[in-house]
C-alpha cells in the first residue's frame, strides 16, 4: 500500500505484477453536469465486469471535498469501480449511491489520486491490515489476528490447488463482506465457512491448506458472536492469501 486516504475513501495499492494493461488519468476538474461517462464495476460482488452508462448530473463540493454526481447507476460492490469520460478517461472511482432518492450514484474525483501517485514509501498489505486492527482494536472494534503461515505451509500443494482455493477464497468474500457490511453478519460468517469447509473437507486437497482453514473454523467455532465468528473465518482466508503471494514473491 503505497498511500492512503482514508477522508476520501482512496488508497494505492502496489501489485506484483508486469506488463499489465493501463488506464489514463483525466482532470476531473474539466468534468460538467451532462459531459457523458461510463463505470465499469462488479456490482453485488460477483457480476465482473459490468459496463453502465450515463451523465455527469453534477460536481457536488463542501468545504472538506468534492465529489461527481452521475446518473450512471453504481450498485452495491461496485466501489472502487473507475468512472470514464467520452476519451476513455478515468475521472472519478465510485464510491456510494443515496438509497433514499432515484439513479443518486456519487465518484470521488480522479485527481485527488494525484498527491497518492506522487507520495513514497508505503506498506505491504499485511503491514497495514496489522496497523489497521491494532488501531480498531483501541476502539473497541473487534478484530483477531490474522494467522502468520510459513511457505513451507504450502509443501506438496501444487500451483493449480493453489489457484483454486485462491479463487474460492475470492469468491466468498466478494460476496459475504457487502453481506457483513449490511450488518448481517451470521449470513456472511455461514458464506465464509461453507468456502472453509468444501475445501477442509476436500481429500485431494494438500494438508496445508486443510490443516490451515480447519484450524479457522475450530477458532470460529470457538467464539460467542457471529462477528468474532465471521472475523475468524475471514482472518483465516487472510492468512491463506497472503502465504500465497509470498509463495510467488518471495
Amino acid at each position: 500500500i503505497l498511500a492512503i486516504d482514508p477522508a476520501r475513501d482512496l488508497a494505492l495499492i502496489q501489485v506484483g505484477a508486469a506488463d499489465l494493461p493501463t488506464v489514463v488519468l483525466g482532470d476531473s476538474d474539466l468534468a460538467a453536469a451532462g459531459d457523458p461517462i461510463v463505470v465499469i464495476g462488479n456490482p453485488l460482488g460477483v457480476l465482473d465486469f459490468t459496463v453502465s452508462d450515463g451523465l455527469v448530473s453534477s460536481i457536488r463540493e463542501t468545504q472538506d471535498i468534492k465529489v461527481i454526481q452521475t446518473s450512471a447507476p453504481i450498485s452495491q460492490g461496485s466501489s472502487g469501480g473507475p468512472l470514464f469520460n467520452n476519451f476513455g478517461e478515468v475521472i472519478g472511482i465510485a464510491t456510494f449511491f443515496a438509497k433514499e432518492g432515484q439513479n443518486l450514484n456519487f465518484a470521488i474525483p480522479s485527481n485527488y489520486l494525484r498527491p497518492l501517485i506522487a507520495a513514497h514509501g508505503g506498506e505491504t498489505v499485511s503491514e497495514f491490515a496489522q496497523r489497521f486492527r491494532r488501531a480498531a482494536g483501541t476502539m473497541g472494534t473487534i478484530r483477531p489476528t490474522i494467522p502468520i503461515h510459513e511457505v513451507s505451509l504450502l509443501k506438496g500443494c501444487s500451483d493449480d490447488q493453489i489457484r483454486q482455493v485462491e479463487e474460492s477464497i475470492h469468491k466468498a468474500i466478494e460476496v459475504g463482506a457487502p453481506v457483513y457490511n449490511r450488518g448481517e453478519r451470521e449470513a456472511c460468517f455461514v458464506i465464509y465457512r461453507s468456502a472453509a469447509e468444501g475445501i477442509e473437507k476436500d481429500n485431494t486437497m494438500c494438508k496445508g491448506i486443510r490443516d490451515a482453514l480447519g484450524q479457522g473454523l475450530l477458532v470460529a467455532a470457538g467464539k460467542a458472536d457471529f462477528t468474532s465468528k465471521a472475523w475468524a473465518m475471514r482472518d483465516a482466508f487472510d492468512g491463506l492469501l497472503i502465504v500465497f503471494n509470498r509463495k510467488r514473491n518471495p
